[in-house]
C-alpha cells in the first residue's frame, strides 16, 4: 500500500485520503511520521475538519497520528491532546519522544499544565537528538513560567575543599543554578 504524493492531494477526496492512511500497514518509522507532518501541512484548511472527522473511527497508528496533527493545525488543542494520549504507549524511540513533545505542547496550549509534565519528562528520556532535547528545554521553560515544576526530590549539596576549589566550584555552581537545569 503506497500513500499519495503531495501533488495528488487536490484530486483525492477526503474519504479516499482517510481510507489510504487508515490502511497503511508498513512498519512505523520516523520518516513516515515526518511524511504525515508534511501531509497535514500541505492539506488545504477547508479539508482539515472533514478529514479529522473521517479519521475518527480509524484505530491504526498512522490514522490516529494524522488525526492528532490535523486537530492541532485546527487549534483544537484539547481534542488533539486526547488523541495524542492514545498514542503514548504505542510508539518507541525518537518517534515516541517527538510524539510526547507534541502531546505536551497541545496540553499546554489547552491550559492543562499539570498534565503536561509527564509527556515532557518522557520526551526528555526518549529524545535521541539534540534538536528534540532543545525543543523539550524550550517547552520546559515556557511551562515553568505558567506553573512551578513538580519536584520528585530536593537535595542539598555540601562540598568540602580548599580555597582554590572553592573559587572554581562557586563559579560552576552559580552557572548551573542560573541555567535552567531540571531534575525530572
Amino acid at each position: 500500500m503506497t500513500l499519495p504524493g503531495f501533488e495528488q492531494l487536490p484530486q483525492l477526496s477526503v474519504e479516499e485520503l482517510a481510507a489510504s492512511v487508515g490502511r497503511w500497514e508498513e512498519p512505523w518509522t520516523r520518516q513516515f511520521a515526518d511524511y504525515l507532518v508534511r501531509l497535514a501541512e500541505a492539506l488545504p484548511s477547508d479539508r482539515l475538519r472533514a478529514l479529522a472527522i473521517g479519521l475518527e473511527p480509524e484505530t491504526r497508528l498512522p490514522a490516529v497520528w494524522l488525526r492528532a496533527l490535523l486537530l492541532e493545525k485546527l487549534q483544537a488543542f484539547d481534542e488533539a491532546a486526547g488523541v495524542w494520549r492514545k498514542l503514548w504507549r504505542s510508539t518507541e524511540g525518537e518517534t515516541r519522544g517527538a510524539m510526547m513533545l507534541t502531546s505536551a505542547r497541545c496540553l499546554l496550549a489547552a491550559g492543562r499544565t499539570d498534565e503536561a509534565w509527564y509527556p515532557l519528562r518522557e520526551a526528555a528520556k526518549d529524545g535521541g537528538s539534540a534538536k528534540l532535547l532543545r525543543q523539550v528545554d524550550r517547552l520546559l521553560r515556557r511551562a515553568s513560567k505558567l506553573r512551578p515544576l513538580p519536584a520528585k526530590r530536593r537535595c542539598r549539596l555540601a562540598i568540602f575543599s580548599n580555597f582554590t576549589n572553592d573559587l572554581v566550584l562557586r563559579k560552576v555552581i552559580s552557572r548551573v543554578t542560573k541555567s535552567h537545569f531540571y531534575w525530572l
